[in-house]
């Protein structure tokens, strides 16, 4: 009976727990239910609750959440498999959790975050349990996971306006055991993060000894608009995109050190940013290598970096002064090494600096301030902020102050003459050896600057226009700009202003002697030389009509220049040429880092080949006379040691034709002269109108009454009076079949003159009978000093003829001078100077021209001696 009795109590033991297993899913789910509508759902619903105890399998099927009048929770399904026997060991071993059909929306509400339910831990419940945590015993068990997959997950949030979306199509996480420490676990993500496709996974260790992470992520395009609001505000827009594909290792110690190292690339599409005043945009911002960063405990992080920087198709405006500036690219390569307690000791870098097609646009002046096409500084060598150098810099393609906004000058800067829309335009400009050396010490092997052009337009007023312009505009704009100051802020100014003359009072010993101890800033040059084809100009508005002064740096160096040995004579080696064949030269050696008045100089200077036709527009102002012919040679020697003078200067003038235009400068001149002008040039030129001066030159530099304009012009005064006694004529004998009877051109008598120079019609070109002729010209003459070739050009009926089509005047008018007729008039006495001085080798000293003339019959330059 007993037995019986023991039986059926067994029995309905059993009954009973197998009743309330198979009731325990149903109370799972309804008390979910309950609690969720608990805790602030408005609604609450789970389709089915799947228990296991057994096999240790649990599973939640069609959750789904109500608040706020919108599901902002469903759930499609979550399972789990436990190892039941894990159990006895103290241990929970997930061998597969798998969720799926996750959306969840999180958002703001009344000052309390909402995800799915409302959140309901305040700040003092979070810092109770916080208070709890700190003073419990460690847990003995320990957690471990098999396999974790979710899938189609969607979380959406919200926060002050600004919605956030991160779906996870596919989360991986496999071999996670607290109890295998130095097992490698596994984790795989993929999705999007506000539409931006993310890519994240590698491998783990987050239970070792030293935790590691080491990961791969791949982001792109992820729209940076929502971080605006934790910028500053002067950040008025932000449109932006980030894009990475990289690895990142992350290595926890147990000592609290951290280590960082990211490998790959980042990129940063600017599209828009804007701050008061200033607008931005870059397609890219990036950066391609390695960046190790170590974090020691309660220290700052050392960085090393590896690899390129780089930003492309920059464009800013900076709208108070109406500027704008454009990158086509910009990069560095290399790496650098920096200790964040101390950067400016500890910064060490070397690589290379590339920057391609700098623009800045001034809007004002509908011009370019500055543009070129490349700048290139390799290698560049840190080591701390006090040393700075680098091999080689080079600038390219650069154009300085263009009138139009379109900078094809210095594209068009290989040949011709100097544009006038540009102030300055180089081909390039190159650096060697430059260091930079505490602050103060800076030293340069070699400066190089090649191919510079540039045209400096002088108005009607005298004005150099481009530069003075832009001055003047600039100026205005930066008033413009400068913000008005209210009473307050001028009494503010006016407190501050006073606190600073007290302070300034009490710290000025300290100040004096921070001055007397501050290092003084030295310089070294090695050298300075110009090369390439540097032609530059002077188009002067003011004369009527307007006129070009061109000239051309055959050769511009200049010796060492070091500012510890200002004593040290430096070479010189100038060579310019004016005009056509004009030729200024300068050699020898001087000290120009010292002061004028100390300094010393042994040189050699000559002027040959300068027509005085081409000078005529400025003489006339100043000698009442027109300059019709003659041509300017100077040559002579002077030394300066310690600021005094010593010189001698053969002046020669040859061929000189002067007219007298404006009697009243001319009498106004007179007074202050021993004799007239016209008189004194009568007696100083010999019969053939040349004009020889040797003029020396003494003075003390040092010495502040005594200029130099006033040596040389007592000089010259000397000059003129010794000439008047001392000229001499030069003998001209004959010189072959070719020459004929002496003949005037205009003023000018030709001691003999030579078979006319003949043309074909409208052309520069000789007639084919005289192939050969200016040879022989220069044959007879090349060595034989002291005699010289004077041409003018005739332009005839014949080549007004010669035109398409051809102009033709009526009966008894004259041909007058026109643009065509001047241009090819310039063209034959181009043409004969460069024959006979560039072909044949005479110097541009002995080939002179006067002013052209109009005539009849065949087209032809008269040439004699």
């Amino acid at each position: 009976m007993f037995q019986s009795k023991a039986v059926r109590g067994f029995a309905w033991f059993i009954g009973v727990v197998l009743i309330l297993l198979m009731l325990l899913p149903v109370a799972i789910r309804f008390a979910g239910e309950y609690a969720l509508v608990e805790l602030g759902a408005n609604k609450a619903n789970i389709d089915n609750v799947d228990l296991n105890l057994f096999v240790g399998t649990a599973a939640i099927e069609g959750l789904t959440v109500e608040y706020d009048d919108q599901e902002t929770l469903t759930l499609g399904r979550l399972a789990a498999d436990l190892d039941m026997s894990a159990l006895f060991g103290q241990k929970v071993l997930v061998e597969s959790l798998v969720l799926s059909g996750l959306k969840l929306s999180a958002y703001q509400k009344d000052d309390q975050w909402v995800a799915g339910i409302p959140v309901p831990k305040s700040e003092e419940e979070v810092k109770e349990e916080k208070k709890e945590e700190k003073h419990s015993e460690p847990s003995q068990w320990t957690v471990g996971v098999q396999s974790v997959a979710l899938d189609q997950i969607d979380i959406s949030a919200n926060y002050e306006g600004d919605s956030h979306r991160l779906t996870l199509e596919e989360l991986i996480a496999d071999n996670l055991f607290m109890w295998k420490p130095d097992d490698q676990g596994v984790l795989k993500l993929t999705g999007t993060l506000n539409d931006a496709p993310l890519v994240f996974g590698g491998n783990l260790k987050p239970f070792a000894e030293a935790q590691t992470f080491d990961v791969n992520l791949n982001l792109k395009q992820l729209n940076l608009a929502p971080i605006k609001r934790f910028l500053p505000e002067m950040i008025k827009v932000l449109d932006s995109s980030l894009s990475l594909n990289t690895n990142v290792a992350i290595t926890l110690t147990p000592k609290g050190d951290i280590a960082i190292r990211q490998k790959g690339a980042i990129s940063l599409a600017l599209n828009a940013f804007e701050m008061p005043d200033i607008k931005a945009s870059a397609k890219k911002v990036g950066w391609q290598g390695e960046v190790d960063v170590s974090i020691k405990k309660e220290q700052q992080p050392t960085i090393n970096l590896d690899g390129t920087a780089s930003l492309s198709q920059v464009n800013t405006d900076y709208q108070p002064l109406k500027l704008t500036a454009s990158v086509l690219g910009l990069q560095w390569q290399g790496n650098a090494a920096i200790d964040v307690a101390d950067v400016p000791e500890t910064l060490k870098s070397t690589g290379q600096f590339n920057l391609d097609k700098l623009t800045v646009l001034d809007q004002a002046m509908a011009g370019n301030l500055l543009a070129f096409e490349n700048l290139k500084v390799d290698p560049i060598q840190l080591n701390s902020l006090d040393e700075i150098g680098f091999d080689a810099l080079t600038l390219s393609g650069l154009e300085l102050m263009n009138k139009t906004s379109d900078s094809s000058t210095t594209a068009d800067s290989e040949g011709g003459e100097p544009s006038a829309d540009s102030l300055v335009v180089l081909k390039s400009f190159s650096l060697a050896g430059f260091s930079f050396n505490e602050l103060h010490q800076l030293g340069i092997d070699n400066v190089n600057v090649d191919s510079l052009k540039g045209t400096l337009t002088r108005d009607k007023e005298g004005e150099l226009v481009l530069l003075t312009d832009w001055i003047d505009s600039l100026m205005a704009r930066l008033e413009e700009s400068a913000p008005e100051e209210s009473e307050n802020e001028a009494e503010n100014e006016a407190k501050k202003k006073v606190q600073q003359n007290t302070d300034t009072e009490v710290t000025e010993s300290a100040t004096n002697e921070q001055e007397q101890a501050k290092p003084e800033f030295q310089f070294r040059v090695g050298g300075i030389e110009f090369s390439g084809e540097n032609k530059l100009a002077l188009l002067d508005q003011s004369q009527t009509p307007e006129h070009l002064h061109p000239l051309t740096i055959e050769t511009l160096s200049l010796g060492q220049l070091d500012s510890s040995q200002q004593q040290s004579l430096a070479p010189v080696d100038v060579k310019i040429n004016v005009y056509d064949h004009g030729v200024i030269s300068l050699t020898g050696e001087a000290t120009p880092l010292k002061p004028y008045t100390e300094m010393d100089a042994d040189l050699k200077a000559s002027i040959k080949g300068i027509e005085l036709p081409e000078l005529s527009a400025y003489l006339e102002p100043v000698l009442g006379y027109r300059a019709n012919s003659g041509q300017l040679n100077v040559s002579g020697d002077a030394k300066i040691i310690k600021g005094n003078i010593d010189s001698e200067t053969l002046v020669k003038v040859q061929r000189v034709d002067f007219e007298a235009m404006d009697e009243e400068i001319i009498a106004k001149l007179n007074t202050h002269l021993a004799m007239p002008i016209d008189t004194a040039l009568n007696i100083i030129t010999d019969s053939d109108n040349n004009l020889e001066l040797s003029i020396p030159v003494k003075g003390d530099l040092s010495n502040p009454d005594i200029k130099i304009n006033k040596i040389i012009g007592g000089a010259i005064s000397q000059a003129v009076q010794n000439a008047a006694v001392t000229y001499f004529k030069y003998a001209v004998q004959p010189f072959g079949a070719i020459m004929m009877v002496s003949e005037t051109i205009g003023d000018m008598n030709l001691q003999a003159k030579f078979e006319n120079v003949r043309f074909v019609p409208g052309t520069a070109q000789m007639v084919t009978e005289q192939q050969g002729y200016l040879k022989k010209v220069s044959d007879m003459i090349l060595e034989k000093d002291g005699f010289s070739i004077l041409v003018c050009v005739v332009i005839t009926d014949q080549d007004f003829q010669a035109r398409k089509p051809p102009l033709i005047m009526p009966e008894g008018q004259p041909y007058q001078w026109d643009d065509v007729s001047k241009q090819l008039a310039k063209d034959r006495n181009n043409y004969i100077k460069t024959e006979l001085i560039k072909t044949y080798g005479l110097g541009p000293d002995r080939v002179q021209t006067c002013q052209p003339q109009l005539g009849e019959g065949e087209p032809h330059a008269v040439m004699g001696i």
